[in-house]
């Protein structure tokens, strides 16, 4: 879907054709709504790339190239830039959660508010 939309934002005539060609294969491999399943997006992306590359006319006459293997490592691309988003996520949301941990149980333990050197949990200074 990510590569739908950069076709679409693209704007340019081959952009429009791609995309349109590529639409036709979503719908028809049912690939736009719905879990797909595991395994689903490797299938697509194999059935793209047994595509032949092929020439669209367009309303002028003009013909488009349609390029599954480059559309296909387009798709690729995009996976790369999720997987690298969410695995910066992930490293943040790991020192987040370090950090949130270690918090509670310093308060847990009554860490923070007795004096460095004395019992957690007991007053400094008084004795029996």
């Amino acid at each position: 879907r990510r590569t739908l939309k950069a076709m679409a934002a693209d704007g340019s005539a081959p952009g429009a054709a791609e995309r349109e060609w590529l639409e036709e294969v979503f719908v028809g491999a049912g690939f736009l709504h719905g879990d797909q399943g595991f395994g689903a997006a490797e299938a697509f992306l194999d059935g793209l790339i047994a595509k032949p590359i092929k020439v669209v006319k367009a309303d002028g006459g003009r013909g488009t190239l349609i390029d599954p293997h480059g559309i296909a490592n387009q798709i690729l691309d995009c996976r790369q830039l999720v997987a690298r988003a969410y695995k910066q996520r992930l490293a943040t949301a790991r020192a987040e959660s370090a950090a949130h941990l270690r918090r509670r149980l310093e308060r847990s333990l009554g860490g923070g508010d007795a004096a460095p050197g004395s019992a957690p949990g007991k007053a400094s200074g008084g004795g029996s």
